[in-house]
This record gives structure tokens, C-alpha cells and sequence, in this order.
């Protein structure tokens, strides 16, 4: 209510704010001036590693001597043609495991073979802007391939609606690890049998013992005198 009062406030709003803009400025210019000299962006991705000097400076990213390898195979894998589903089932039977410690998914190997980086290219803003300060883990020619083999159209598969293919995905909880959802996912080969399994341990329920018995559950609780107070709002 006081006209000083007021102004100091002011000032200190528009100072503070074209501090807020100058952070911003700088923050952007060295994110340019990164993508220029094609230093790696945000934080390390399968496959790399990087090289810190004593002080703790970033000196170069290079291939990691684990990881780089299974990425060069599923590249190579899917520009032959095998499906995603068919290598996430390779890896995880070898006993690779994906960041985090979890089971592979077709979706993660999609997303990370579509990275420019592995083929050693920096993308800035969305923009392809030319080879990368790191070496390649797989030759261009051939991530392209890779790359023209997953963005084909007949590989696209049909929008569904929201319905739950599985009705108990995501609502039951494992019961090893006591915090990840489960997922529904198809066992083996020969003779493939529907599971809930933990992306985080791998932990595998049979789906017709636990959907059977969480049935049950749920219709001897509506069988109850009082079943109907369930659906009565509050």
C-alpha cells in the first residue's frame, strides 16, 4: 500500500527476473557452443562412457567396452531383419541386463538404436548437425540401415484402444522386489504361456494362478451382505 514499498518491490521483481534471463542466455549459448564442437549433450547413454580428468573435468566420451558391444548387435540384428521381441529374448536369457538392472523390451531397444550418438552423430534441437567429437559405435551405413528397418510402415502396429489387454497390468505389485508393478508378457517359445513379470528383479507369476486367484478375492468380497456400500459415493 506504500508507494516505496512498492517500487523496491518492483525493482527487485525485474532484477531478479533479468537474472533468471541472463542464466537462461548462458545456459543456452553453452548448449550451442557444445552442439558445435559436438561434445555429447544431458546425461550418458547406453553404450558410452566418459573420461574425467583429476579436477573433475569432462575430457572425451568413448565406447563403453561392455555395453558398446550388445549395441553393435542389435543394430546388426535388426538391419538382418530379427524382430525386437526375438532379441529382447536373446539378451535376457544371456543375462544382459538393460540400465537399472532390468529385463529388455523391445521398446528400449527401438529407442536406443534410433540415437544418432551411436553412429556418432550429434543432434542438436531435433537437427542432425554432423559427425560428433566421440567415436561411433556402429558404422552410419549401417545404423541407417538399422534405423530404415524400424521406421518402415508395415512395422507400425495398429492403435488399439485404451482397454486393458491384460486386466491386471500395472495393478498388482511384486512381491520380491515390494515396489514395481507387474507387466503381462508371453514365455517361451515353443509352447508360450501368458506371465506377470518385474521389470525391476524378474520375478514371473504364472497369469492364470494369480488372475484366478485375485477373482476369487474380488467375488467373494461382492458376495458379502454389505458389498453393494462399496460403489456408494462418499
Amino acid at each position: 500500500s506504500r508507494r516505496r514499498d512498492w517500487r523496491a518491490l518492483a525493482d527487485e521483481g525485474v532484477d531478479a527476473a533479468d537474472e533468471s534471463e541472463k542464466i537462461r542466455e548462458r545456459v543456452l549459448s553453452g548448449k550451442r557452443k557444445a552442439a558445435r564442437e559436438g561434445r555429447p549433450p544431458g546425461r550418458l547413454q547406453y553404450g558410452f562412457t566418459r573420461i574425467y580428468d583429476a579436477t573433475g573435468k569432462f575430457v572425451r566420451q568413448e565406447a563403453h567396452p561392455e555395453q558398446a558391444p550388445v549395441v553393435a548387435e542389435m543394430v546388426a540384428r535388426i538391419a538382418k531383419g530379427d524382430t525386437l521381441a526375438a532379441i529382447a529374448r536373446d539378451l535376457n536369457e544371456r543375462g544382459v541386463r538393460r540400465p537399472g538392472g532390468g529385463l529388455w523390451h523391445g521398446r528400449f531397444i527401438r529407442q536406443m538404436v534410433l540415437r544418432p550418438s551411436i553412429a556418432g552423430r550429434r543432434v542438436h534441437q531435433g537437427q542432425d548437425i554432423g559427425p560428433a567429437a566421440w567415436e561411433p559405435i556402429v558404422d552410419v551405413t549401417a545404423w541407417r540401415k538399422a534405423v530404415a528397418m524400424l521406421t518402415r510402415p508395415e512395422r507400425r502396429t495398429t492403435t488399439r484402444g485404451t482397454e486393458l489387454a491384460h486386466w491386471l497390468t500395472n495393478a498388482v505389485t511384486c512381491g520380491t522386489c515390494r515396489t514395481t508393478k507387474l507387466r503381462a508378457r508371453s514365455c517361451g517359445t515353443k509352447r508360450p504361456r501368458l506371465t506377470y513379470i518385474c521389470d525391476r528383479c524378474g520375478m514371473v507369476v504364472g497369469a492364470a494362478a494369480l488372475e484366478g486367484f485375485v477373482e476369487r478375492v474380488l467375488l467373494g468380497r461382492l458376495a458379502r451382505p454389505d458389498a453393494a456400500s462399496i460403489f456408494v459415493a462418499r
